[in-house]
C-alpha cells in the first residue's frame, strides 16, 4: 500500500494520474473505492485538491469532472 501512498500527480494529466493510481489499486485486494478516491484526492496537485475537496464529490467517478475542470 506504500506505493500507492507514495505517489505524486508531477506533471501527469488528472485522468493518467487517477489511472495509475487505479492500477496500483488492482493489487491491494484489500482496498476499497472509498479508499482509493481518498488517495487520489490526498496526491493530487494542491489547487486541484481543493476544487475536488470543495465539490464533495462521492465516487471516482464523480472526482474526475472537478479535477479536470481545475487542472
Amino acid at each position: 500500500m506504500n506505493t500507492l501512498w507514495s505517489q505524486t500527480q508531477g506533471d501527469l494529466s488528472v485522468d493518467d494520474f487517477v489511472a495509475r493510481l487505479t492500477r496500483l489499486a488492482k493489487q491491494l485486494p484489500t482496498l476499497d473505492d472509498g479508499m482509493l478516491k481518498h488517495a487520489v484526492i490526498r496526491r493530487f496537485k494542491p489547487h486541484i485538491r481543493t476544487h475536488v475537496l470543495q465539490a464533495n464529490v462521492q465516487t471516482m467517478t464523480e472526482l474526475l469532472q472537478p479535477a479536470r475542470i481545475a487542472k
